[in-house]
């Protein structure tokens, strides 16, 4: 095998996506199919298809290959909630899923692949190869580095050219005729504006009084939704380490010590200061125009080597923002300006004039003023900054000592009244607060918080940083998880209440209003106490699900694109958090066919044969799926229901 693919390598080849064998050399993207068993012969299905395995190593696999492109993708945004939003469980073995399906489809639809075709696309693949050749040594060193034998590979492989191809030929059969990109076009720019009466529950308010029995009845039923999660108080005193500074000795060797572990922060990048005068070029000028405007530029230059540069700038430079200051644009390092003004600036020696340079923004001629070298700053040049950091840091080791010391010596004894007069401090005591609620006092702490919900009542705990303090904290109450009695939710119980019957009342009227709207009424006459007839203004579907001055409403965003000017009456109030909306065509702005460019038809036809094609795909597997008999294991349907 190996050594056909060197045999094919060098013919045309018709490159074929190998899902993505990913950046990191290869990473983790290859699953074996049909391995079910472990080397003991233990199951070890994660999925099985039409009698087909899927094992658990494929879906471990794809889920980890989904994990490392979704946290590429994201960056520091992908956290976990957004991973259980993306549901990576459910998508991984719903893909391996399709996959399995669409390889087996492939016998009916009489798709196959050449072992020619195998061995070509293997061949193609960046990661097996070296200097632009396919390599039997790398081919093997990455096989081996993700424990797979060539076989194996192999198969994957052919496995993943039948369901590509499956997927091409199902794509192929589908046309756009000009009518569909003419329906396409119409549907893009087809606009509505939208009267509508809102209902909200604000106007029902004074409808919605609550009896104190009803408010006891609905304690009774929800009290639950009440319940308090266990809380804790602490006592503590808070030692301040800037208070401190004064009694920390600075000797010279520990500022030369602290001065080299901070030396990063001490590091000058190369810079440069230079003047220019900017000669601005619109984007659309003609080839005329910018000679002339380099010819000023090159004049200048000249004029330069006998008249101060800082006048010319003043008198010539288009930027406005530094023209005054005779162009001087200061101290800048390098990766700040575009290419080309930053290789002529800082090849300049002070003094110097350059030629014209061309950037976006037009020509421009430099003064070179100054050239730092990167460096480091001496002790010498930093030190009342050195010895401040160092002062800092020692006063908080200070501050923490002590408490350390209050601790030990009281922790078994005096405890927080000890320790607090021995540190000289008045103790304070925090609010009630849960084990996820950051302490309004020191704000997100989850150590401390949880020595607070694990320690005795009583106990003395170990000191924390806090910022610039050290805390010494006592556990002085813990409550249990507890639902409050009634004369502490009561108003709160109540209002909820109001609020719910309110918004009930709301809804009642937007039917009545309907129902009036039907027989004929106009929008007008049913508006309730207060309210006013409102628009959403011309809008068009590009919004999506979004309603303008109602909000996300995705039944109502389709439904207002079936409204006619012969039926504009929207046959059910829509909902939306807790207000109502009756809704009625205003206005149809029809798309203008003559407008329709032929760059914009051909835009319009790949669009509408993209969508198409997806949409054949997917109702393929769906009937594949209904026919197919599918049993996924128990573990990872708990996964997929549990959110993961």
């Amino acid at each position: 095998m190996l050594d056909l693919i060197r045999r094919k390598q060098k013919t045309t080849i018709v490159k074929v996506v190998f899902w993505t064998i990913i950046a990191a050399f290869i990473g983790t993207i290859f699953l074996v199919w049909g391995k079910g068993t472990d080397p003991q012969g233990r199951q070890t299905a994660a999925a099985e298809v039409n009698g087909e395995t899927i094992s658990f190593d494929d879906f471990r696999s794809a889920h980890s290959n989904l994990y490392n492109l979704y946290r590429s993708l994201y960056g520091q945004a992908f956290t976990p909630e957004l991973e259980r939003q993306l549901g990576l469980t459910r998508q991984a073995i719903n893909m391996l899923i399709d996959q399995a399906l669409l390889r087996q489809h492939a016998g009916t639809l009489g798709v196959r692949v050449s072992r020619d075709e195998l061995v070509a696309s293997i061949a193609e693949i960046e990661a097996f190869q070296q200097e632009g050749q396919f390599s039997k040594q790398r081919y093997l060193e990455v096989l081996a580095y993700q424990r797979m034998t060539p076989e194996q590979f192999e198969a994957l492989q052919e496995n993943q050219l039948l369901a590509d191809r499956v997927r091409w030929q199902l794509r192929s059969a589908i046309t756009v005729s000009d009518a569909d990109v003419a329906e396409a076009y119409r549907v893009e720019q087809e606009k509505i504006n939208l009267q509508f009466v809102r209902f909200a529950p604000e106007a029902f308010l004074a409808q919605a009084d609550v009896a104190d029995a009803e408010v006891a009845r609905a304690y009774a039923e929800r009290g639950e939704q009440f319940r308090q999660p266990p809380r804790a108080r602490l006592d503590y005193v808070q030692l301040d380490s800037g208070t401190l500074q004064g009694e920390v000795a600075i000797d010279e060797t520990a500022l030369e010590r602290y001065y080299r572990r901070q030396i990063g922060r001490y590091s000058v990048p190369e810079q440069v200061r230079v003047a220019h005068i900017l000669l601005a070029v619109p984007e659309d000028a003609s080839d005329a125009e910018r000679e002339e405007k380099r010819a000023l530029a090159e004049s200048l230059r000249q004029r330069a080597a006998a008249e101060p540069f800082a006048e010319l700038a003043q008198r010539h430079s288009d930027d406005k923002a530094t023209a005054g200051k005779g162009g001087d644009l200061g101290l800048f390092p390098r990766g700040v300006m575009v290419a080309a003004f930053e290789e002529a600036a800082f090849a300049l020696a002070p003094g110097e004039i350059s030629a014209p340079v061309e950037t976006p923004y037009g020509y421009h001629v430099l003064q070179g003023i100054e050239h730092v070298e990167a460096g480091v700053k001496s002790l010498e040049s930093v030190r009342p900054e050195v010895e401040e950091g160092l002062r800092a840091e020692l006063a908080q080791q200070l501050a923490y000592e002590k408490a350390l010391d209050a601790y030990n010596m009281n922790r078994k004894g005096a405890g927080m009244v000890g320790a607090a007069q021995q540190l000289g401090l008045a103790p304070l005591t925090t609010e009630l607060f849960s084990q996820q609620q950051p302490l309004a006092v020191f704000g997100d702490q989850p150590e401390l918080q949880r020595l607070a919900f694990e320690a005795e009542v009583g106990s003395l705990l170990p000191p924390q940083r806090v910022g610039g303090a050290v805390c010494l904290c006592q556990v002085a109450e813990r409550l249990p998880s507890e639902i409050p009695p009634l004369e502490q939710v009561q108003e709160a119980l109540r209002q909820t209440l109001r609020r719910e019957r309110a918004t009930e009342l709301a809804r009642q009227a937007g039917e009545k209003a309907l129902q009036a709207a039907r027989e004929g009424a106009d929008l007008q006459q049913v508006l309730p106490a207060g309210a006013k007839l409102e628009e959403t203004g011309l809008f068009s579907r590009s919004l999506g699900d979004f309603v303008p001055k109602i909000g996300q409403q995705a039944q109502l965003a389709e439904a207002a694109f079936r409204l006619t000017p012969e039926q504009p009456l929207a046959a059910e109030l829509y909902a939306q958090a807790d207000q109502y909306y009756l809704v009625r065509l205003k206005q149809l702005e029809a798309a203008d066919p003559t407008r329709l460019s032929a760059e914009e038809a051909e835009r319009l036809r790949a669009q509408v044969l993209t969508r198409r094609q997806e949409e054949a795909v997917s109702q393929t597997l769906e009937q594949l799926r209904q026919s197919a008999t599918i049993v996924i294991a128990d573990a990872i349907v708990r996964a997929i229901q549990q959110g993961e």
